[in-house]
């Protein structure tokens, strides 16, 4: 399980809509779940200054296909055309038994009552996200006729990569401690805790996320679990003779490691 920071001060305000979506209040009204493409931004630990011209040959590559796309006509990729509906491009055999394997699955996952009702019906919408990519990969080819296999892999790939970030999207509401555990490494990282550190050193700072002390020992223990801080039990007078713990981070917190 990655614990990154997702985003900074600028993902905030968007981590409280997905609790309003998530709690079923005002706030669930549909909206989040129709974002087929979201994804969960990774910002970097540390700004770095970039200037760069943009990829010209990227650009004029992009724009040459929105061009042709808006010029295309049905007859141009061979859609059919029954009675008075609208022209339509199929699978073919192979991808069709793919879209069908693949809707399989997740339909059962669907009906499983192991994820989260918002969740279910984000993922519900593939249904129509998958087929949708995979027109577009076609088209972009230049692919005529029926869509083939290729164009649903691709697709079918592009929808694993966007479920993870739906499942990272919804987790830093339905999971708080995660949230926390990556707020505790960014202070970590900023220098805002000293390298061995007691639990209250965290809470009573008051700090964003990190102001509920259970909260807080939660995060600390999954950090714990997943190897990124170490416990020490020490004796201290201050706590009458009772064991405190002390934590550690790892080395690799503070350097360019697992957390950049």
């Amino acid at each position: 399980m990655p614990i990154q920071s997702p985003c900074k001060k600028g993902g905030r305000p968007y981590t409280g809509y997905v609790r309003s979506v998530l709690d079923g209040g005002s706030g669930d009204d549909g909206l989040l779940q129709r974002f087929g493409l979201l994804v969960w931004p990774d910002l970097p630990d540390r700004w770095q200054d970039v200037d760069r011209r943009p990829d010209e040959d990227a650009r004029r590559r992009v724009l040459n296909v929105f061009r042709r796309l808006s010029r295309v006509s049905t007859a141009d990729i061979g859609a059919e055309q029954r009675g008075d509906g609208p022209p339509v491009l199929r699978f073919d055999p192979e991808a069709l038994e793919l879209f069908r394997s693949w809707r399989a699955v997740l339909e059962e996952r669907l009906r499983s009552d192991e994820m989260h009702p918002t969740i279910e019906s984000h993922l519900a919408k593939y249904r129509k996200l998958v087929p949708t990519l995979a027109l577009l990969c076609h088209l972009v080819d230049v692919g005529q006729g029926p869509v083939g296999a290729r164009s649903v892999r691709r697709a079918l790939a592009w929808a694993d990569y966007l479920e993870s970030h739906v499942q990272r999207t919804y987790a830093a509401v339905t999971l708080p401690e995660v949230a926390a555990a990556r707020a505790i490494l960014r202070r970590i990282r900023a220098g805002d805790l000293q390298p061995a550190f007691r639990g209250w050193q965290i809470w009573r700072k008051g700090w964003a996320g990190l102001k509920d002390r259970s909260l807080v020992q939660e995060a600390l223990e999954l950090l714990c679990d997943y190897g990124w801080l170490q416990r020490e039990h020490r004796t201290s007078k201050a706590t009458g003779g009772r064991p405190a713990v002390i934590y550690h981070p790892h080395p690799s917190i503070v350097e360019d490691g697992p957390c950049s």
